[in-house]
């Protein structure tokens, strides 16, 4: 026995209910008409813990009363019913309520009043008799279901005048609640003046049952009060057509051995780690009206469904390494409806067949404490709820019944190559001290079907669903025809979301209509070469505040390792707020159109994140490496005012080594730079843009040495671009270097671009008379002067004379070949001088720009020998081709950093991914794309120096070479130039000479 304090104010324990592992305890306290809920984490602990605040169950003046407390919903939430009879409960005069605890949605101690139904029905007309004894009133009730037994707790009064409290356990039948008057025996085991107030079991068990018992006043605990003979089901109940009502323990493998086997509200205790129960084809096993099956011991093996029918309804299974393995084929059938599922490896399995006739709703998977306490996975999380592979027609919810809930795992429901709807759940992750994070739902495979797969759906009916706390959201790998509409992801403050929804290497994808709320990655797309994948109407932390301490997010990130010249990416009408970066594109075109940003982040908390994380600024819209973008008609604010500081930390639309780019109708307010670009972005057009209360409309990025954009209009047209009250005195400024005179086409005051700074020999203002009108789109002419302006470096020897005059001449030459490549018309304007244009893009086509690009388009088509073959005959000449060759042979060879166990890769691929696009060349956006990161690019400090030249010496170098093991090429970085001369030779590892260079 273990005293427990008194209790404050005159309160006195009612009655309360003991978890079934035996170590928490919740208890009704009263005194008077007030009522207080404590939860009382150690049933040893010597003090109480009050969760909640007072709180009146029933002001009626009930005498005597009864207050009866017990669980429901498998051990998480209570049911509390006040009643007038001392030995039974009139349904009729009785008030119930529900007590919900560790409930997300309902704290502990909400109190609800709800109907009078599903209460359990305490016996009326409870006799017993002890011969000499007088009967001085029974003083606690308590029944255990599972065991079929109840128990009574009484004052005696035995001659002479003793007075004593005894516990008293008697069977019943559950059918109709009968007890045999003389069935009765004295259990407590003990003698006490003073009166036994309640009484708890543990839980539902039928492996190991305990009692509990409360004395009135200090009280007191008595535990572990006898257990009777329990019940032993065996092969025989699953080969009878009565149903299972008893219960009891399963020792032992079972096969359904009639057409029909029900467990009926049987509680089914399973002490052997091998117990399989087998469903044959032809046959159902049905689990009704509160059932529950779970491990005494270790975990059992589960439910085979071998081509049977499977129906579990209001009940619960626990324990199980797989709760029902569907593998019978189509001619099995699974339902699940309002069932509880906990601490399972694997829920339900699916394999191989189409299940369209199987439901699952209403049911609640969950692992609780965040880990599985049985062995063999004792200490791991459930690793699925529902596992699907190869499967058609299976749909997860229903939007008419009630929602499935997931909690805690590493995928809730996992999806290999299979054609499934996700409709009508709630996925909620209960953080726990394990500091592990699952997936709520995972797809992986299949990616051409012709059925179009949901998850969610309508907006006027209940097909969303609801994602609360988990870090991985949606994943879709390798898939096509998914739509993934009107989902809300909606994680507390304290714990954000790191994906909303992934797609990778899909296609013919729709994300639409969805609500996603802090989350610092809302919507990925990496690598979705395949048909159009579409992002639009969804919303991002819509009339939610910035959120400073977590402020490192992205809206809408789409990228891929190579650049596609096809616009699979359509991301349009976003509503995006309070985000890092808006939207962000790198390595190939899209449209992205009618989508608006809006940012309240405070100048102080501005400042502290450029100089905090990476100096990378907030950007509404950024395109990286995605020639051919369309940036159409969106919207991007700022709710701060403007200065100088704000140039290098707000930028409207980034446009970063993008060539043919179209910036049309944007609007953009109370931002540093509204067009930023950075790098060359050759032929890209600006139309009809607004630029209001900007610092700078339009900014060449400081940071570049290869600033380059095309003539803004056309033969004395305007494209008229504009700006309203331009914070700074140049409406465009930065650093523009381009050899080539540009000219900026404008109209009237409002349209003039003032761009001072600029020497005349570089960039132009042109006043004219005329404007395009919104109508038509800009369409650059092609002349003889505009392609020498464009073009001249690379067909002529006009490079700059500058210590970076290689940079330059690759970058010049690619952007000729590349634009060359896509549009003819440079090639052919049938002028004199076409035969030097031609001759030109003919010769790069045998060098490294040239070999590269055709590797890009092999690997594009999956041919990666070929591509490897071409990668192979390019001449490591410098850094940009360099980094090419490591970086296609890597996608050649299939490489996935995630999968890459020793990581020995990765570092090399930063390295790439860190370095300056001019000075490292189109793998760096390969290489960030691969690793997804973000990089603020910034200039070295220090330009590099003419090489000098000194005689040969013979010197120990520090050398590294990658690949190791080395494949059919190697790269070679020394700590040293190797001067003329030098001689490398490469042996294998029995000193056999392999190459000499």
């Amino acid at each position: 026995m273990n005293t427990v304090p008194p209790l404050a104010n005159n309160y006195e324990v009612r009655d309360f209910v003991v978890s079934k592992d035996g170590t928490k305890l919740f208890a009704i306290i009263e005194s008077g008409n007030v009522t207080k809920f404590y939860r009382f984490t150690n049933i040893n602990a010597t003090t109480w813990t009050e969760d909640c605040s007072d709180v009146v169950i029933n002001n009626a003046d009930l005498s005597p009363r009864i207050l009866k407390l017990y669980y429901y919903d498998n051990g998480t939430k209570f049911k509390v019913l006040c009643g007038t009879a001392p030995n039974s409960i009139n349904l009729a005069t009785s008030n119930l309520y529900e007590v919900y605890d560790s409930n997300i949605i309902n704290p502990l101690c909400t109190i609800t009043a709800i109907n009078n139904t599903g209460v359990i029905l305490f016996f009326q007309n409870l006799n017993y008799d002890e011969g000499d004894a007088t009967d001085g009133g029974i003083t606690a009730i308590e029944v255990n279901e599972h065991l079929n037994v109840i128990y009574v707790a009484a004052m005696r009064y035995e001659p002479p005048a003793i007075v004593s409290s005894h516990i008293y356990r008697a069977t019943y039948d559950p059918s109709n609640g009968n007890i045999n008057a003389n069935s009765w025996t004295d259990v407590s085991n003990f003698m006490h003046n003073k009166a036994v107030i309640a009484m708890s079991t543990n839980g539902r068990s039928v492996c190991n049952e305990s009692v509990y018992a409360c004395l009135r006043g200090l009280g007191g605990w008595i535990l572990d009060l006898p257990q009777g003979t329990v019940n032993q089901i065996t092969q025989a109940d699953f080969s009878s057509s009565t149903s299972i009502t008893k219960s009891g323990l399963l020792s032992g493998p079972v096969v359904c051995g009639t057409s029909i086997v029900t467990i009926d509200g049987a509680n089914i205790g399973i002490t052997d780690p091998t117990v399989t129960i087998s469903v044959g084809q032809g046959q159902t096993l049905n689990i009704i009206n509160g059932a529950s099956l779970f491990a005494c011991g270790d975990m059992w093996q589960g439910i085979i469904n071998n081509g049977g029918t499977v129906k579990i309804e209001n009940s619960s299974i626990d324990d199980a390494k797989n709760i029902v393995a569907n593998n019978g084929g189509s001619n099995g059938k699974l339902t699940a409806t309002n069932s509880t599922f906990d601490h399972n490896y694997i829920g339900f399995s699916f394999l191989a067949a189409n299940f369209g006739t199987s439901s699952i709703t209403g049911c609640t998977f969950k692992c609780t404490g965040g880990q599985i306490t049985k062995a063999p996975y004792n200490g791991q999380q459930t690793r699925y709820h529902i596992s699907i592979s190869a499967v058609d027609g299976l749909t997860i919810g229903n939007s008419a019944l009630n929602k499935n809930t997931f909690q805690n795992a590493s995928k809730a429901i996992f999806v290999t190559n299979s054609n499934v709807e996700i409709i009508n759940n709630q996925f909620e992750w209960i953080p726990n001290n394990l500091n592990t994070w699952g997936e709520a739902i995972y797809i992986d495979g299949k990616p051409t079907i012709s059925t179009i797969r949901k998850i969610g759906g309508s907006a006027n009916a209940n097909d969303k669903n609801t994602f609360i706390n988990w870090k991985h959201n949606i994943i879709v790998n390798n898939a096509g025809k998914i739509l993934i509409e009107n989902n809300v992801i909606n994680p507390l403050a304290a714990n954000r979301s790191t994906v909303g929804i992934s797609k990778q290497k899909c296609t013919d994808v729709t994300i639409k209509g969805n609500a996603i709320n802090r989350t610092n990655n809302g919507i990925m797309l990496f690598d979705n070469a395949g048909a159009t994948v579409t992002v639009t109407l969804n919303t991002f932390n819509k009339n939610l505040p910035y959120d400073f301490a977590k402020y490192d997010d992205e809206a809408i990130r789409f990228e891929n390792n190579l650049y596609l010249k096809t616009k699979i990416y359509t991301i349009t009408s976003n509503q995006i707020y309070n985000v890092a970066i808006g939207i962000h594109g790198t390595n190939t075109n899209a449209v992205v159109n009618y989508n608006t940003y809006h940012t309240d982040i405070t100048t102080s908390d501005l400042n502290t994140y450029t100089t905090t994380h990476n100096s990378i600024a907030h950007r509404g819209i950024w395109v990286q490496n995605a020639t051919g973008t369309s940036i159409v008609a969106n919207t991007i604010d700022w709710a701060g005012t403007v200065t100088l500081a704000q140039l290098p930390q707000l930028q409207g639309v980034r446009v970063q080594g993008s060539f043919a780019c179209n910036l049309q109708e944007n609007i953009i307010k109370h931002i540093g730079a509204g067009i930023d670009i950075f790098d060359d972005c050759s032929k890209s057009t600006f139309y009809c843009n607004l630029m209001e209360r900007c610092y700078n409309g339009v900014y060449f990025d400081i940071n570049s040495v290869n600033n380059k954009l095309t003539d803004q209009g056309t033969t004395g047209v305007s494209w008229y671009n504009r700006w309203d009250n331009n914070v700074a005195t140049n409406h465009i400024d930065g650093n523009f270097t381009q050899t080539n005179l540009m000219f900026w086409n404008f109209v009237g005051a409002i349209d003039n671009p003032n761009p001072q700074p600029f020497s005349i020999i570089y960039f132009q203002p042109i006043q004219v008379g005329s404007i395009l009108g919104f109508a038509r789109n800009p369409e650059p002419l092609m002349s003889e002067a505009g392609r020498n302006a464009l073009f001249g470096a690379a067909i002529g020897d006009s490079s700059i004379t500058d210590y970076d005059s290689l940079e330059y001449a690759n970058s010049d030459k690619t952007t000729f070949y590349v634009l060359a490549t896509e549009d003819s018309t440079i090639l052919y304007l049938g002028t004199a001088s076409d035969a030097k244009y031609q001759a030109e893009y003919d010769s790069i086509t045998e060098t490294n720009i040239g070999k590269f690009e055709d590797a890009k388009t092999l690997l594009l088509a999956n041919a990666k020998q070929l591509a490897s073959q071409k990668l192979a005959s390019m001449q490591d000449q410098n850094a940009i081709d360099q980094n090419k060759i490591f970086m296609g042979t890597l996608l050649a060879i299939g490489y996935d950093p995630a999968l890459d166990a020793d990581s020995d890769t990765i570092p090399l691929v930063m390295n790439i991914a860190m370095q300056h696009p001019f000075y490292g060349g189109e793998a760096v956006y390969i290489a960030r794309a691969m690793l997804h990161v973000n990089v603020e690019d910034v200039l070295p400090p220090l330009r590099r120096k003419k090489p000098t030249f000194t005689a040969l010496q013979n010197e120990t170098l520090q050398i590294k070479f990658y690949p190791n093991p080395a494949k059919n090429t190697v790269t070679i970085i020394s700590t040293t130039e190797f001067e003329n001369g030098t001689k490398l030779i490469l042996q294998n590892a029995m000193s056999s000479l392999i190459q000499r260079i």
